[in-house]
C-alpha cells in the first residue's frame, strides 16, 4: 500500500496572523458601533450605586461622551474639588499641569498641558460656572490647541449626603475618527470617577480643613 502523503501543517505564524486579523476586525467593528451608538439617557444616584455608567449622547452640537458616577461625599465638597482646577492632574487622565487665571467672578481662563498617548500638547480653555439649587455646573470650551473640538462640562448633583457626578465631553482630533475617539474615551474616562472618589476621600481623611476654606 502506498504511503499516504501527509498534508503540510499550517505554520504557527499563519494561525497567529488569522487570530490577530479576526481580533482586529471584531475590535474595530465593536468600536465603530459603540462610538456611534447615541442614546438618550439620564440616571439617579440610586440607579447607579457604585457602578460607573458611560454612553454616547447628543451634547454641545454633536456626539459627546457622558460618564455618570456617585461620589460618597457631599456635593459641596466635590464641587470645591472640581473648581480646584490647578490640581486636576491628581485625578484627571492625561493632565500634567493646569494654570487658571480669573477673569471675573464666574469666568476663568485655563492653560493645561496634556500628556496624550499621541504626544504632549498645551491647550487653552475658557471656563465658567453655574450654581443652581441642588446642582453645580462647570463648563469649558477650548480656545486654543491642537484639538478641533474640545467642549464639556462637569455637573454635580446633590443626592442626600452623596454626589451624583455627570461628566460630558465632545472631543474631536484631526487624526482620529470620531467614532473611534468616542469609543476609546467612553472606556478611558470611567477612570475619572474612581480617581475622583479616591481624591475626595484622601482630602477628607488627611486635610478636612480644605473644605472649610
Amino acid at each position: 500500500m502506498a504511503e499516504e502523503k501527509q498534508k503540510p501543517k499550517k505554520s504557527i505564524w499563519k494561525k497567529i496572523a488569522i487570530v490577530l486579523t479576526v481580533f482586529v476586525f471584531v475590535t474595530v467593528g465593536w468600536a465603530y458601533y459603540d462610538g456611534n451608538n447615541v442614546v438618550e439617557v439620564s440616571y439617579t444616584a440610586d440607579q447607579i450605586g457604585q457602578k460607573v455608567k458611560g454612553h454616547i449622547v447628543k451634547a454641545f452640537d454633536g456626539n459627546a461622551v457622558a460618564i455618570w458616577g456617585v461620589i460618597d461625599a457631599p456635593a459641596e465638597n466635590v464641587w470645591k474639588v472640581i473648581r480646584d482646577k490647578e490640581n486636576f492632574e491628581k485625578f484627571l487622565p492625561y493632565v500634567r499641569k493646569s494654570v487658571v487665571k480669573k477673569v471675573d467672578e464666574n469666568n476663568y481662563e485655563q492653560e493645561q498641558i496634556f500628556d496624550f498617548p499621541f504626544g504632549t500638547y498645551q491647550l487653552k480653555h475658557k471656563l465658567w460656572y453655574e450654581e443652581k439649587p441642588n446642582t453645580y455646573v462647570s463648563h469649558w470650551h477650548q480656545q486654543q490647541g491642537i484639538l478641533e473640538v474640545n467642549r464639556g462640562s462637569w455637573t454635580i448633583h446633590k443626592a442626600g449626603n452623596k454626589t451624583l457626578m455627570e461628566y460630558k465631553i465632545r472631543f474631536e482630533a484631526p487624526w482620529i475618527p470620531l467614532w473611534f475617539g468616542n469609543a476609546y474615551m467612553r472606556q478611558r474616562l470611567k477612570v475619572v470617577v474612581k480617581k475622583l472618589r479616591e481624591h475626595v476621600k484622601n482630602i477628607e481623611e488627611t486635610n478636612p480643613e480644605y473644605f472649610k476654606k
